[in-house]
């Protein structure tokens, strides 16, 4: 075998193996994560009352081909995951995605409803978090703040 061709075959496996390597440590910079107070994704917000939805969009442009999952991980002030929520979704061909997720809190049962003469937790206020992941990667974090 021709040493050229020999040399050629070894750089364009490395050439592969680096690009495919470099794109997999770079997926955040062609994600973001956004909030919004209503569905249609007019109105970035920050601040919400405790009967509010909250959603959250997460946009990625240029994605390559291939099975991705977008997963939610919401935190409330005192760090503790509250919910997760994924989606998952293949790419035939490099565009981009986005995809949408709500999040609302629940009302404390009628039991409990009646004993502490509230309709939600202490824990349902304050700083909460929404961190974002696609494949496993972090690609955003979020902050909003729950009032009653």
């Amino acid at each position: 075998m021709n040493i050229y061709r020999v040399v050629g075959i070894a750089l364009s496996v490395f050439c592969l193996t680096s690009y495919s390597v470099s794109f997999a440590q770079k997926v955040a910079p062609y994600c973001t994560s956004t909030i919004y107070s209503d569905n249609s994704f007019t109105q970035i917000a920050d601040n919400f009352s405790i009967y509010d939805e909250v959603f959250l969009r997460v946009y990625c442009k240029a994605l390559p081909k291939g099975t991705y999952k977008i997963a939610t991980q919401w935190m409330d002030e005192n760090g503790r995951l509250q919910s997760e929520r994924g989606q998952t979704f293949e790419i035939g061909f490099p565009r981009g995605h986005s995809a949408s997720f709500k999040f609302k809190q629940m009302p404390q049962g009628s039991i409990n409803r009646m004993t502490s003469g509230d309709d939600f937790e202490d824990h349902q206020y304050g700083r909460w978090s929404v961190l974002t992941f696609i494949n496993n990667e972090e690609i955003g974090r979020n902050h909003f703040t729950i009032k009653n």
